[in-house]
């Protein structure tokens, strides 16, 4: 009887053992796994964020180039204006002088023309 139990908790203790063995082997191939997962996984967060940056770079460049076009479209229209606005000016001044001088030129004429009493 006693070497019959002896027997089977020899056979239960080794049992246990590969056991242990084989739950340790698949603890620490998932260990390995959940390591490389978290491995991929941050490799794939940092080149997305390469990606994200070199966007963002793009995107950065991109609104300097408009912001530099539209000022210089914007400093073209003020010369445009600034010229249109002289042009304005200076053809109002002629229009009036040419008037003016329409006027007081057909005053003389007008009091040439008038007989003398």
């Amino acid at each position: 009887w006693e070497e019959k139990e002896n027997a089977r908790l020899m056979e239960m203790h080794s049992a246990a053992k590969e056991a242990q063995k084989v739950r340790e082997e698949v603890l620490a191939a998932d260990k390995a796994r959940l390591c490389e997962e978290q491995r991929a996984a941050a490799h794939d967060r940092a080149e997305a964020k390469r990606h994200q940056q070199a966007l963002d770079a793009k995107r950065e460049e991109n609104i300097r180039k408009r912001e530099a076009e539209r000022q210089r479209k914007a400093a073209e229209e003020a010369q445009k204006l600034k010229k249109d606005h002289i042009a304005h000016s200076s053809k109002i001044v002629s229009e009036f002088t040419e008037r003016r001088s329409s006027h007081l030129l057909g005053a003389r004429h007008t009091t040439a023309e008038l007989p003398v009493s």
